[in-house]
């Protein structure tokens, strides 16, 4: 109030009030009535009954004392702005995602209200409740689904047409947010990236299996065992990458023991726990193992080679890897001798998930996150101080709208969900979000609910949109890097494709080391032969698509049993010895292949490559289920028979698309996997924290949730299906709640960086694939399967 006063005291003193009546127009400024409402509430309270709901509401404007925050006047005029010079193109698109609301409103309306399901009945029941539901359907949701044939048509409609209509409004907010940050400035971007590239100052990203090849010189004075026991930790011999796969395995191998440990089944056998002890003691003495081995050379790291033996030592010991391992080992040797602490081993055993983080020295997954954090953290700080604000304001608003909404959704009373703000952080997050697990709010909550889904969801994304364009501008540095580095050697062909090891097929077509006959069936294989490659593309394109047919009509009980006996059991053994005799050419004539085309040189490249795993894994089943009924065996591998759907991506080899996506993956997989291992990080360790916080019963009272999390296996799936945007369970305990929070923050969209990176590298290949065909002409463009024949 003293600061108010001051302020309204002061303010003739700047120029745009230094006029008649300036105070009162600063008394009537956004940022005076803020200050105003901030103070009111205080003032006014002392004569308002607690239960009166003015009471309540003037208590929440007190909130509005987040807005004086430092800096937050540079933030809000930053926003400001931006809706001002995006409002002509909002306005405009906000119209027709009116219309596009009311009228499909309408149209449901009309085609439920006599719904034989009472609850969605009641949901139809006039226009003004069709309009929620409607609102919700439009923002890409389906809380109901027990539609009749119309309103199926009509909900077909709004999830092919309208959806994209209605989302403008949006868009056109979130592009201006993003303009405004310049997450859109693509040639700034990439002349960034091209000076970074000529300054050799680009990221670079770390492969496996030898990663540091290149060491420093050694002390003087280190002993020879220890220089080689260095080589050997640092995977700097053939020797030592033999070692770092064992420690991938091994970790991994790990993992996955202590998740299947929390399953209640196995907890309650003993047999499966001597096993699981047994197996978990071999893994801790190897780990063991590996840290003395680290300690022993860690003097001759090149991070430690300024310090003498002892103090590099030391430092090793503190050092955030050397603290992740000991964290990993030390509670199971401590639960060895100490009872106090075997009471917590069960929860001590999870830690053993930290040895994920180790695997960051290979692929900086997370210090990648750090150094995008540094370099947009201005950005940053403004976007997630205003998003902050707005979800607390939200947060609050549903706290006074749904506080005494006594209607059930998901089997508990709205009201007790929003029943203090602190409460409602989480759920208004989830709805931000975009993901609408409850509808059951009041009128003003649905008002409420309109604002989050038009205006608050692309404020709220904006911090989000930062850290992953921070992400794609640091891929784009590495890989700008890694297209200069190859431009400077190389031909055209090795500059867009880069080598492939070994002779390849001209090569041994020059040294005259290839039979005619498997020229030959390497040449139909490859649609080469303008006489046979005709009907070959046709005939196995066609045997694939009849195979994906067969495997829905056999599905389909009342169509199978029309057919005459044997009829599919016959096709099948026909398709898989077409198949079988397909393979085993391709396998023959994988030494012709070559890295440019097929993307393998070799049989074994044919075998680990994508078209080879395809194949396989489409004839294999058949070969299982025979060899089991040949032996009278009891197991059935009956169920496998679903791998044949598989066969639909056989198609690769006459349909460009897959080729494409199989040289994306190749293109990316270095950094696909540093990416990756944030995404898993994220999965593996937010799902053992969900099982910790969630099975507990002192925590969490709700017995489905409870028995939601009863192992990591299980809290794995649910996380999955969270990270994906839906979130079908909400009520978690208060830690519970808290990761939450941050997974809905920053986890989801973290979590989804590989798929971007894979799109990114997909759209790189298409560049460089309408390069080389303007370069080299159509004979050299890739083939579809109608292309492919007549080729």
């Amino acid at each position: 109030l003293l600061e108010w006063t001051g302020r309204l005291w002061t303010a003739p003193e700047e120029r745009r009030y230094n006029q008649p009546l300036g105070r009162l127009w600063f008394a009537l400024s956004f940022y005076s009535l803020v200050d105003l409402l901030s103070i009111v509430p205080t003032l006014v309270d002392p004569f308002i009954p607690g239960d009166q709901p003015s009471a309540t509401f003037l208590r929440a404007l007190r909130l509005l004392r987040l807005l004086r925050g430092t800096g937050y006047s540079k933030s809000l005029s930053r926003y400001v702005a931006t809706l001002s010079s995006c409002m002509p193109t909002f306005q405009l698109t906000f119209a027709i995602a009116m219309v596009t609301w009311v009228f499909f409103s309408v149209l449901l309306y009309y085609a439920e209200r006599y719904n034989p399901d009472p609850d969605m009945r009641k949901h139809y029941k006039s226009v003004p409740e069709a309009m929620w539901v409607t609102l919700l359907n439009l923002s890409g949701e389906a809380p109901l689904c027990n539609y009749q044939t119309w309103g199926r048509l009509i909900e077909a409609a709004v999830g092919l047409f309208a959806t994209a209509f209605f989302a403008i409004p949006v868009g056109v907010l979130a592009g201006a947010f993003e303009k405004d940050f310049g997450l859109d400035d693509d040639d700034e971007e990439e002349e960034e990236g091209a000076v970074a590239s000529q300054d050799g100052q680009g990221p670079q990203f770390m492969s496996c299996f030898g990663t540091s090849a290149v060491s420093a010189p050694p002390r003087l004075d280190t002993p020879p065992w220890r220089a080689d026991l260095a080589a050997l930790v640092q995977a700097q011999t053939p020797q030592g990458v033999w070692f770092e796969r064992v420690v991938f395995s091994v970790i991994g191998l790990s993992i996955l023991q202590a998740a299947l440990d929390t399953v209640p089944l196995m907890e309650d056998d003993k047999g499966t726990q001597t096993v699981f002890f047994v197996i978990e003691a071999t893994f801790v003495g190897f780990f063991t193992i590996e840290y003395l081995l680290r300690l022993a050379a860690c003097p001759e790291f090149e991070e430690y080679r300024g310090y003498n033996v002892v103090i590099a030592r030391c430092k090793y010991m503190m050092s955030f890897y050397s603290l992740v391992d000991l964290l990993a080992i030390v509670p199971w040797y401590l639960a060895r001798v100490s009872t106090t602490v075997d009471q917590y081993d069960h929860t001590f055993r999870l830690i053993r998930i930290l040895r994920l983080l180790t695997l960051d020295k290979y692929y900086p997954g997370m210090s990648l996150l750090d150094d995008v954090i540094r370099r947009a953290s201005s950005d940053l700080s403004v976007a997630a101080f205003v998003a902050s604000v707005t979800w607390i304001v939200f947060a609050s608003l549903l706290y006074i709208t749904e506080n005494k909404n006594t209607t059930e959704d998901a089997d508990r009373p709205e009201g007790e969900r929003f029943a203090d703000v602190p409460t409602a952080l989480s759920y208004t997050l989830i709805l931000l979000s975009g993901d609408y697990p409850l509808i059951e709010f009041t009128w003003p909550g649905r008002l409420v609910n309109f604002f989050m889904i038009i205006c608050a969801q692309a404020i709220v994304g904006i911090p989000t949109a930062i850290t992953i364009a921070g992400f794609q501008t640091i891929v784009q540095e590495a890989r700008d890097a890694k297209r200069a580095a190859l431009e400077l050697a190389g031909t055209p062909e090795q500059r867009r494709i880069g080598p492939g090891p070994g002779l390849g097929g001209q090569g041994l077509m020059a040294t005259g080391m290839v039979s005619k006959g498997r020229q030959v069936v390497h040449d139909l294989l490859n649609l080469r032969q303008k006489a046979l490659s005709k009907w070959y593309a046709y005939g196995i394109g066609a045997l694939i698509v009849l195979n994906v047919i067969a495997v829905l009509a056999e599905s389909v009980q009342d169509f199978a049993a029309t057919m005459p006996d044997g009829f599919f059991s016959h096709f099948e053994t026909f398709s898989v010895a077409v198949f079988t005799l397909e393979f085993l050419g391709r396998l023959w004539c994988a030494p012709l292949c070559t890295e440019d085309r097929q993307g393998y040189t070799s049989r074994l490249g044919y075998l680990t490559s994508f078209y080879g795993v395809v194949d396989l894994i489409t004839i294999l089943p058949f070969y299982a289920d025979s060899i089991l009924d040949a032996l009278h065996s009891p197991l059935d591998a009956t169920d496998l028979r679903v791998f044949r759907v598989f066969r639909v991506f056989q198609l690769e080899h006459f349909i460009g698309s897959f080729t494409l996506l199989d040289d994306a993956f190749r293109r990316c997989q270095s950094n696909l996997a540093a990416f990756g291992l944030v995404a898993l990080i994220i999965w593996v360790g937010g799902a053992s924290l969900f099982y910790v916080f969630e099975s507990s019963p002192a925590l969490q009272p709700i017995d489905e949730m409870r028995e939601s999390f009863d192992s990591v296996p299980s809290a794995m799936y649910f996380l999955a299906v969270f990270l994906g945007g839906e979130w079908g369970l909400t009520d978690f305990s208060v830690p519970g709640k808290v990761l939450c929070i941050m997974l809905v923050a920053i986890g989801i969209q973290l979590y989804a960086i590989p798929i971007s990176v894979l799109f990114d590298a997909f759209q790189e290949v298409l560049d460089d694939e309408g390069q080389g065909d303007g370069e080299e002409g159509d004979g050299q463009e890739k083939q579809g399967l109608l292309a492919g024949a007549r080729g």
